[in-house]
C-alpha cells in the first residue's frame, strides 16, 4: 500500500521528535498522496497546492469560506472598474502591491517580485504543470511550444503584457477573462526573486528564459526549497519519509 504524507505544523522552529505530550501547538496533518516538488511553477496536485496556500501570499485571496468572492493580499484593492483599477474594456488590471511585507529570508516584497514570479510561471511552462492558467487568459495560447516544439511566444510579448509601474503591477489580456482574478488568488504564488536567481533560478532576462523552459522537476533550485510572505515557513522536507514540516 502506498505510504501518505504527513505534513507537520508547528508554532515554532523543531525538530520532528520536539513535540513533548499534551502540546497543542502541533498539527499533524495526513494525506494520502504526495508533494511532487515546492516550485511553484511545478505541482498541479490538490496536496502540494493546500501546503503551498500556506507558504506563500497571492495577489489576492478567497474571502473566508468562500469560492467566489475575493479580498486583497498581497495586492491593496481588488481591481474593479469601479475603483479604477480594472479597464472598462477589461482587459487592464493594475495590483497596489502592498508595502512592507517580509519573505521568510527578511527581504522586502518589491513589484517587481511579483513581475518576476508570474513571467516565471508562464515561462517555464513544464509539461503537465499548471502554467496553462496564466498563458491562455495572458498572452493567448495554451503553451509556449508548438506541436513540433517551436516556441509559440516571445520574451517581449510576456514582458510587454506583465509590467511594473511605480508600485503596482499591472497586467493586460489578450481577450476579457471572468476568472481571471479567482485564478491569480489560486495559483499566483509570489517568491522572491533575488533569493530564486541566487539559488540558479532564471534570472528574469530575455536571453536565458528559454533555458529555463520545460525543465525536470529536479533540475529546478526550487525544488525542495521555499521563501514566501505566508504565514508559515519551510522547516525540512524529509522526501524518502514521505514528511513536511512548516513553522
Amino acid at each position: 500500500m502506498k505510504k501518505g504524507l504527513f505534513i507537520v505544523l508547528c508554532a515554532g522552529l523543531f525538530t520532528f521528535a520536539c513535540t513533548p505530550k499534551e502540546d497543542t501547538s502541533t498539527l499533524l496533518v495526513a494525506h494520502k498522496g504526495e508533494m511532487e516538488s515546492l516550485d511553484p511553477v511545478y505541482s498541479y496536485d490538490g496536496v502540494t497546492q493546500g501546503m503551498m496556500l500556506n507558504v506563500y501570499d497571492t495577489l489576492l485571496k478567497f474571502k473566508g469560506s468562500s469560492m467566489t468572492e475575493l479580498e486583497p493580499s498581497l495586492s491593496t484593492e481588488v481591481p474593479t472598474v469601479q475603483n479604477g483599477l480594472l479597464s472598462a474594456d477589461g482587459l487592464t488590471y493594475t495590483f497596489p502591491i502592498r508595502k512592507g511585507v517580509k519573505f521568510h529570508n527578511g527581504e522586502i516584497l518589491t513589484p517587481e517580485d511579483v513581475r518576476y514570479s508570474l513571467l516565471r510561471f508562464m515561462l517555464s511552462d513544464v509539461s503537465g504543470g499548471p502554467s496553462s492558467l496564466l498563458l491562455e487568459p495572458i498572452l493567448g495560447v495554451s503553451s509556449t511550444r508548438g506541436e513540433n516544439g517551436e516556441y509559440t511566444v516571445t520574451y517581449e510579448e510576456a514582458a510587454k503584457a506583465v509590467r511594473v509601474d511605480g508600485d503596482n503591477v499591472v497586467i493586460t489580456l489578450k481577450r476579457p477573462f471572468a476568472p481571471f482574478l479567482t485564478i491569480l488568488a489560486r495559483w499566483g504564488y509570489i517568491v522572491n526573486k533575488d533569493w530564486a536567481v541566487k539559488r540558479g533560478a532564471w534570472d528574469g532576462t530575455a536571453e536565458t528564459w528559454k533555458k529555463f523552459n520545460d525543465f525536470a522537476k529536479e533540475d529546478s533550485p526550487l525544488f525542495n526549497a521555499m521563501n514566501g510572505t505566508g504565514p508559515f515557513k519551510l522547516v525540512r522536507w524529509n522526501i524518502a519519509g514521505r514528511r513536511l514540516q512548516l513553522a
